[in-house]
Parts: C-alpha cells; sequence; structure tokens
C-alpha cells in the first residue's frame, strides 16, 4: 500500500497547493466527516445485510452485488470509524485509513464491471484524494 501511496503522492504533489488555511480547516472538519460517514455507511450497510431474506427474489448475480456493495460500505464505515480518533490526534494512522476507505471505493467500481461506473468513481476517487494528498503533511 505504501508504494501506491508514494506515486500517488509524486502524482498530487504537481498539482496547485491550496492555501494553508483552506488546509488547516480541512483537517479540523475532516475527523467529524469521518464519523458521519462512518456512522451512515455502518447503518446502511446494516440495513442492506438484514433486509437481505425480503430482496431475494432478485436475481442471484443483483443480490450478489448489492451484498458485496453491502460488506464493502460497512468495512468502509468501519474505517471511517476507526479513523475518527486518529485523525484527532493527527496521526498518519488516520490519514491511511482515509486513503484505505477510497480504496475500497474504487475497488467496488471495478466490481461493478460497469464502464460507466468504473470511470465515474476513477474520476470521483481522483478528486477525493487532492484534498487528502493536500492534508497529509499535518498527519505524524
Amino acid at each position: 500500500m505504501d508504494s501506491i501511496i508514494a506515486k500517488l503522492e509524486n502524482l498530487y504533489r504537481k498539482t496547485p497547493s491550496l492555501p494553508s488555511s483552506a488546509r488547516e480547516a480541512l483537517v479540523g472538519i475532516v475527523p467529524w466527516l469521518a464519523l458521519i460517514g462512518g456512522v451512515i455507511l455502518v447503518w446502511m450497510a446494516i440495513i442492506d445485510l438484514t433486509s437481505s431474506p425480503f430482496v431475494a427474489i432478485l436475481a442471484g448475480q443483483v443480490l450478489a452485488y448489492l451484498m458485496l456493495t453491502a460488506v464493502l460500505n460497512l468495512a468502509s464505515g468501519i474505517f471511517l470509524l476507526a479513523a475518527f480518533s486518529p485523525l484527532r490526534k493527527r496521526s498518519r494512522r488516520g490519514w491511511k485509513l482515509l486513503f484505505f476507505v477510497q480504496m475500497i471505493f474504487l475497488l467496488g467500481a471495478l466490481l461493478s464491471l460497469n464502464m460507466g461506473t468504473i470511470v465515474f468513481n476513477l474520476v470521483f476517487v481522483a478528486i477525493l484524494l487532492y484534498p487528502l494528498f493536500q492534508m497529509k503533511p499535518y498527519y505524524k
């Protein structure tokens, strides 16, 4: 994972930097966004996983994709919740958990096997990684 981070960091180093005040604001807000996002994702995943008997009438592939999405959402939510405390302490572990959530998001898109979803999510992750790499120096 560290080699992927290093390659992406070299790529994002070439982008314009955000003002330090904006980076400071992000570092202050992101832990709370992770907490809120984590709660929402875990809640959604639990609903999806517990409602599966009611959607069992769906075709096998559709149900399998819905279950996979729910599991990936649950994993992302747990990682976001786990990132809250390290992010507040400005620990590199919190930053890495946020990065890992982005990779899970990308994995979900790739597993969808839908070209539109893959392209959209690649662009979306590329945009989300910009502020993430802008904040990285604040985490030790």
